[in-house]
């Protein structure tokens, strides 16, 4: 998962990743988390919904550019499946306003995956059913029930159970069990489990800890050594500076031998 995935240094300084998204798409990434804004157009006082990164002029990119380049690479691409995490930030923007943008590209909103309660489908039949995009949110409004609300766009931690995100140094993201127990949606009674792997250090994004948070080793260990402190199976793996190390190859080998343990019992 890309971690900021809007905030690249094409785009800002002090970013979290070298390279745009769209990039990271074709060497194995599936999950993204972005940022949304409510800013204002550069021509006039109407306030628009961009990606950004917590301010309108950090990381600023049109969110519908982004899902159209992201819809072309999915008709490419058949069998593959995208999951969106957006957190709702600077302006307090809301989940419709996020799908109404979704909705205006040109066959997105067909691809979208709308979870209606009891247990979440596998991959194979969703790409089975047509439908290769899965969305989320947080930090917006309580949702289900208030306004700004989408069925299409659920509360993240509803379902998902995370790490601690601010981690300020690799040695804390090595201490276990500490760095495997969730501090944001519950205590292992989700559907998904998500660990954050990146440093914010005092300037922002670490690449020095990238360099050593996503080498494959280091990935594949994380993943193993959380599993079983928490009893529950990582879904996502959350990095910044997606072309340092091997987090893809590491994601595949883990899934190729939890299909193979699968098949066996």
């Amino acid at each position: 998962t890309m971690h900021n995935a809007n905030h690249s240094s094409e785009y800002s300084p002090f970013a979290n990743h070298k390279a745009p998204l769209e990039d990271a798409l074709d060497v194995g990434y599936r999950a993204f988390f972005l940022d949304i804004c409510k800013c204002n157009n550069n021509d006039d006082e109407d306030l628009e919904v961009m990606f950004c990164h917590a301010y309108c002029s950090v990381g600023r990119r049109d969110p519908t550019i982004v899902f159209s380049n992201i819809v072309s690479w999915l008709e490419n691409n058949p069998m593959e499946l995208i999951i969106f995490n957006f957190e709702m930030s600077h302006g307090d923007p809301l989940p419709t306003e996020v799908w109404t943008l979704m909705s205006s590209v040109s066959g997105m909103a067909d691809l979208v995956y709308e979870h209606d309660g009891g247990e979440w489908p596998t991959m194979g039949s969703l790409i089975a059913a047509g439908k290769q995009i899965i969305a989320f949110q947080h930090n917006g409004p309580q949702c289900p029930g208030s306004t700004g609300c989408s069925s299409n766009i659920p509360e993240f931690f509803d379902y998902t159970m995370e790490t601690n995100w601010d981690y300020d140094t690799v040695e804390e993201v090595e201490l276990l069990p500490d760095s495997c127990y969730p501090t944001r949606g519950g205590n292992g009674a989700r559907n998904f489990y998500s660990i954050n792997n990146f440093v914010t250090g005092r300037y922002g994004p670490s690449y020095k800890a990238a360099l050593v948070l996503n080498e494959k080793n280091f990935v594949e260990q994380r993943l193993y050594h959380c599993n079983k402190v928490m009893n529950a199976i990582p879904n996502f793996i959350n990095v910044d500076y997606w072309q340092q190390g091997h987090v893809p190859e590491a994601a595949q080998e883990v899934n190729l031998y939890r299909g193979e343990r699968k098949q066996m019992s």
